[in-house]
């Protein structure tokens, strides 16, 4: 347990009611049946800490000539909030689909998944990093035919993504007119399952293609993974997942041919269409099955957008009608939308912004901040405008915002970090006898030592935002500390080395924090 849960646990303990961190002391506990004066009369606080009582709360206040110095010695460690949780954990994040190119929304995804990943090494797990790209489906079918009709050989190799995503896109815009082609294409993919030469020679085209350009973007954003896995290596095991269902009267024929199962409280699936082919759920199922017995994994979680939310409640229920007691230790992580101010995305009208053009575009604006860390302060503004945000509600991008030196901002973290790191390399640090604490040194003691809880919370709850919005807590007490009370020019020895301290032990957080955010530190702002 840590330093600072393990303060307020004992406080519980002794005092008999709740007690949680307050702007009105350290702790504060609230009284709902006893008169706090009673409580207080029949306990013995520990000798860190005094009380007063507000009305029916009581607000506790560390001795911090006690405890300060614990705290210090607590953050400075190098391994300071590490955990060893001990968990082989398998995360799929990013999964684009091939022949579609990588949007603002995958950006998201992407982002959420690097954290994810950093986090929970961090708390000592072992993580597996799974890419499983969507490269089969009907898609496909009408992508072939459309590439077939209205494709340029030049412009696929030249601009693998858009060329796929033009003739996709004319694709729709055709078969409203002729309604004919989307029966081609169904005839197409079915094709393209039972093993068609020509198509299988497109489809393999378009899925190098693809992830080389996937490959190329998640290189900009430090994304990286142990395996790229299509859905289709899951097409015949699905169908075994079929006939499984059916040998146990899971599933049974509907009155249009098609393959069903019901669930208890959950809607009716098909699990296999009347023409033999296989569907998401059925790969899906075959696919979690196939990573239990490759990896073991103790915890699988999918980072998916909140589209697929029925899709995982049902694709649980199935491995649980199957038997596998280890479903319960799979979990969907999703989140919410990415738009721009002038609305939503849409593959098939067209209307995409582009993950690449964000990217770039975010890059370009920092160089007006500083031409030198443009790279460093680009993304940081990117990926903190994200993981900033609880993951579940959606976001409308903003780059006025994301790339302010003031306010909940990375480039705002970078700079808090810059500025701790030339104050305390400025002086060689002595040793000094505590001095007395003042208050805005107090609440950087305080602050400092809640980052363990911090990043425990955010990964049992998936919600890298906790670090981000504690990162910049941190930041706002320390840009108020240095404005208030002098550090280099403090003439009180011991006063001074204690402040440095202080400093060099806010900069080592915020490092680590960063590092969860995938935001680097860059030598000067």
């Amino acid at each position: 347990m840590y330093l600072w849960e393990k303060l307020r646990k004992d406080l519980e303990k002794v005092v008999g009611l709740e007690i949680k961190d307050s702007d009105f002391g350290d702790f504060t506990a609230k009284s709902f049946n006893k008169k706090p004066k009673t409580i207080l009369k029949k306990v013995k606080l520990p000798v860190w800490v005094t009380s007063e009582i507000k009305g029916s709360y009581i607000n506790f206040h560390i001795n911090w000539s006690k405890m300060g110095q614990k705290i210090i010695d607590e953050v400075q460690k190098k391994d300071y909030g590490k955990q060893k949780q001990g968990k082989n954990i398998l995360l799929e994040y990013s999964s684009p689909n091939i022949a579609k190119p990588m949007h603002v929304g995958h950006l998201r995804n992407t982002i959420l998944g690097i954290s994810f990943v950093k986090i929970f090494e961090f708390l000592g797990n072992k993580v597996r990093k799974v890419n499983w790209y969507g490269d089969t489906g009907t898609q496909f079918g009408k992508l072939i035919l459309a590439y077939k009709l209205w494709g340029n050989e030049f412009e696929l190799l030249k601009n693998p993504t858009k060329e796929m995503m033009r003739v996709y896109v004319k694709f729709h815009q055709e078969s409203k007119k002729n309604e004919s082609l989307e029966d081609n294409a169904r005839e197409v993919y079915k094709g393209l399952e039972e093993g068609n030469k020509e198509f299988t020679k497109l489809w393999k085209k378009f899925t190098k293609l693809s992830l080389k350009e996937f490959k190329r973007i998640y290189k900009i954003l430090n994304a990286e993974f142990d395996n790229y896995d299509g859905e289709s290596k899951y097409s015949d095991m699905g169908k075994d997942i079929i006939e499984k269902l059916k040998k146990k009267k899971l599933a049974k024929k509907g009155e249009d041919g098609a393959w069903i199962v019901n669930f208890d409280n959950l809607s009716t699936t098909i699990i296999q269409k009347k023409d033999g082919t296989t569907l998401y759920l059925t790969r899906d199922v075959a696919t979690a099955i196939d990573r239990k017995k490759e990896y073991g994994f103790d915890r699988m979680i999918y980072v998916v957008g909140p589209e697929q939310i029925l899709h995982f409640k049902q694709l649980f229920k199935t491995l649980e009608l199957l038997g596998l007691k280890w479903a319960k230790e799979c979990y969907h992580v999703y989140y919410g939308y990415v738009s721009l101010p002038e609305g939503k995305m849409s593959t098939r009208e067209g209307k995409v912004i582009f993950a690449e053009d964000v990217i770039n575009e975010s890059l370009e604006r920092a160089k007006k901040i500083n031409k030198k860390v443009a790279k460093e302060v680009g993304l940081s503004a990117l990926n903190y405008s994200i993981l900033k945000v609880e993951p579940k509600r959606d976001i409308i991008f903003n780059w006025d915002e994301m790339l302010r030196l003031k306010g909940n901002t990375g480039p705002y973290l970078q700079y808090s970090a810059v500025r701790a790191k030339h104050i305390f390399e400025k002086a060689k640090i002595s040793d000094f006898k505590w001095p007395e604490i003042e208050e805005e040194e107090k609440k950087l003691l305080r602050k400092m030592a809640q980052f363990p809880q911090i990043v425990e919370n955010a990964g049992d709850q998936f919600k890298p935002n906790l670090i981000a919005n504690y990162a910049h807590e941190l930041a706002e007490i320390f840009n108020s500390f240095y404005e208030k009370i002098p550090v280099l020019k403090e003439v009180h020895k011991d006063k001074r080395n204690f402040r440095l301290v202080l400093v060099k032990s806010v900069h080592n957080i915020l490092e680590k924090a960063m590092f969860l955010l995938n935001i680097q530190v860059p030598e000067k702002m």
